[in-house]
């Protein structure tokens, strides 16, 4: 098969027909562009043109296909008027809470997404980073960016162990906490979308069933994450790529009638039961284990687990090879470029 670009190669992955290799998907990678170039975290956190350099820089180096704009969500959080913690050199937190009390559901605003005069760290910290990124890396590679989804985003605002509290004990709060949610994510997306994003992720690890049954996360999660979907789709013809760390075995089914074109999934579960489950109609992203493949293992190991992902997912196309999530920020450079080239040397046999 003659040599594919990026974009052909994602395009063929979408109708899952075949490819000349596997296309890669980078996941949200701001602390490891900053390693590459050099900088700290810090450096490109808030600067929309120190991004767009080490975003270039970095798809120079492993010339995958599907990239992020070094995105720092915590700016959602710093426009609506929470603290956080930003370490020079690591991943930002929430110090603080937008709903700290229950009165708090019922009476604060947010902001409005769509609005850049009510969204300046939102827009340094995303959306302004687009533009520029794009104009370096051109047209062929695929851009994405990442909105925490709705179960996510509940969690930042709330808390995590107050929001799991009262999915049990206060499930009317919850559920008002999550339509309010919803609302938000819709007008982030949105915005993404016109910044120039051709291929939202939206990641949401809290709606994991390590955290939340099926049942669950169809009675909280389901019905506000597709219709962020179904908006995205009616309004942009945008296709979703959509992440869920940890187990999803049972939640994957749900997928294809949610409208995700691509699931991000983790190691936890074997790639096969993804691809028998869901891979005729949903392409699977995965699964190369970020802490014993990348992060400690060697290219031999990194090698071995991509003929893996490949053999149990690849059959038939609709396969993405991504890390089972971001990579660590001290992945060796030489574990990284072992994607591409075990990439290329797998993926024919199989497709």
């Amino acid at each position: 098969m003659n040599k594919m670009t990026s974009r052909e190669r994602f395009e063929a992955t979408l109708a899952h027909e075949p490819v000349d290799r596997a296309c890669i998907l980078e996941m949200d990678e701001a602390l490891l562009m900053a390693r590459y170039i050099g900088l700290q975290v810090k450096d490109l956190r808030w600067s929309p043109e120190v991004a767009a350099k080490a975003t270039a820089e970095l798809q120079k180096f492993t010339k995958f296909d599907i990239i992020v704009s070094a995105t720092e969500n915590m700016g959602i959080l710093k426009d609506l008027g929470q603290t956080t913690s930003e370490p020079d050199n690591n991943t930002a937190s929430p110090t603080s809470l937008f709903y700290a009390t229950p009165e708090d559901v019922d009476s604060k605003e947010f902001f409005d997404p769509m609005d850049p005069k009510q969204t300046p760290w939102m827009n340094k910290g995303t959306f302004d980073k687009v533009g520029p990124s794009r104009e370096l890396v051109g047209d062929n590679v695929i851009m994405t960016g990442l909105v925490p989804g709705v179960m996510s985003m509940s969690a930042f605002l709330m808390g995590a162990e107050p929001l799991m509290l009262n999915i049990i004990t206060e499930p009317e709060m919850a559920k008002k906490v999550i339509s309010n949610v919803e609302k938000l994510c819709e007008g982030i997306l949105s915005r993404y979308v016109e910044a120039g994003i051709e291929l939202p992720l939206i990641g949401d690890p809290v709606a994991s069933e390590d955290l939340i049954s099926e049942q669950l996360f169809r009675d909280f999660a389901m019905g506000p994450t597709m219709r962020n979907f179904v908006h995205l789709k009616s309004a942009y013809k945008t296709p979703i790529l959509y992440h869920v760390c940890g187990d999803t075995q049972n939640v994957c089914k749900l997928t294809p009638e949610m409208g995700v074109d691509i699931f991000s999934v983790d190691s936890k579960i074997d790639l096969a039961h993804y691809k028998r489950t869901i891979g005729d109609r949903v392409v699977v992203a995965g699964a190369v284990p970020t802490i014993t493949a990348l992060l400690n293992g060697t290219k031999e190991t990194v090698r071995e687990s991509v003929r893996s992902c490949t053999e149990k997912a690849a059959h038939g196309g609709g396969f993405v090879l991504a890390p089972a999530c971001g990579f660590p920020r001290d992945t060796p450079w030489d574990n990284i470029t072992m994607l591409r080239t075990a990439a290329e040397e797998y993926t024919p046999v199989y497709q």
